[in-house]
């Protein structure tokens, strides 16, 4: 069975893995629950606080990368060669230094210990995205066929050729490991690792592809694998896009995988108390009906919404009113700026 449990923050996902978990304990069943890497810590001492310490007989707290580790000491893979960061770079410079004379945009930065890095970041993500040179290279003679687009077809071919330059640099390390998750599917294609067990996924906001295939497989093994999606069960709001095409992509892959799929929808707020400026503002954050109107009224102003025409007016505003708090009494140290993508400000603040 493949469970898809939706709900937005703070409405019961997380509780309801929680007692899932409590019946595998009771059940004297074992079960795997996936996190992402900076959750695992504080998760684990939740479910030792909440369930027990006989919980660790049954229950094992892991992300993926500690997935992998824990397959490979039960199926074998720990003698593989890992290549560490330092020797990754030393690779991705030597690769660099052979086709420099064959990159059009890249050839002036390719002799840059920076941009080795910043190249060794895309291929890391393009092979976690599952993006071959191959299909950069035909993306590539597509966009040639648009006339403005010459200049991003060229930047394409060259990050084709960087991509196929260090795969062939690694590929002649004998019993060399490229890529940890690409081996665990391997070791999970050929072993029912996950045969028997309960397998639950929480706090993900989306998966990449490599993730998703590693999903795939642990859904065609185990008993049950619970998956929990940060939007309602039929939300169609852009702010949770991310989250409602992991649960797209979930439901194909159960499909695939041959599992019966049950969908659980939570929502009910278990976090913020009623009729405060908080609850009000995240039971219609993204709606129609949020606007300047809805939180007036409140002394405190504990919640202003602004409305700006540019990040410039927002970072002026911002700036103002981090001054005013100083000036009021407040310390720099205490107050904090939020954005979904600072990188957008640089230059700007």
């Amino acid at each position: 069975m493949f469970y898809r449990i939706f709900g937005k923050n703070g409405s019961g996902k997380t509780e309801y893995v929680y007692k899932e978990l409590a019946r595998c304990v009771n059940e004297k069943k074992h079960a795997f629950l996936i996190v992402p890497e900076q959750s695992a810590v504080m998760t684990e001492k939740q479910i030792i606080k909440r369930l027990g310490g006989k919980s660790n007989l049954y229950v094992e707290v892991i992300n993926f990368k500690r997935l992998c580790n824990r397959v490979f000491r039960e199926l074998g893979g720990l003698t593989s060669v890992h290549i560490d960061d330092g020797a990754k770079k030393l690779l991705m410079l030597m690769a660099l230094e052979e086709i420099m004379p064959f990159l059009k945009e890249y050839g002036k930065s390719a002799e840059s210990s920076d941009f080795a890095k910043k190249a060794l970041d895309f291929v890391s993500e393009a092979r976690s995205c599952r993006i071959s040179p191959d299909s950069l290279e035909k993306t590539a003679d597509k966009l040639l066929q648009q006339d403005e687009n010459v200049s991003v077809a060229s930047k394409l071919y060259d990050l084709a050729l960087i991509s196929e330059a260090y795969q062939q640099k690694l590929s002649g390390i004998d019993g060399a490991c490229t890529d940890i998750y690409e081996k665990l599917c391997e070791k999970l294609r050929c072993d029912s690792f996950f045969s028997g067990c309960d397998v639950f996924f929480d706090s993900f906001y989306g998966f990449t592809a490599q993730e998703y295939e590693i999903i795939s497989l642990i859904a065609e093994q185990a008993d049950n694998t619970y998956v929990t999606f940060a939007c309602e069960y039929g939300c169609c709001d852009e702010m949770f896009e991310r989250s409602i095409k992991a649960a797209y992509r979930c439901l194909e892959l159960a499909g695939r995988a041959g599992c019966e799929i049950k969908d659980i929808s939570l929502k009910y707020d278990f976090r913020h108390r009623e009729n405060s400026d908080l609850f009000r503002f995240y039971k219609d954050f993204g709606s129609d009906t949020l606007s300047h109107e809805t939180l007036e009224g409140d002394s405190d102003e504990s919640i202003r919404v602004v409305l700006c025409r540019n990040i410039y007016d927002e970072a002026k505003f911002a700036a103002s009113r981090v001054y005013s708090l100083v000036q009021g009494g407040e310390k720099f140290s205490d107050i904090v700026i939020c954005a979904k993508n600072t990188g957008d400000y640089i230059g700007v603040i």
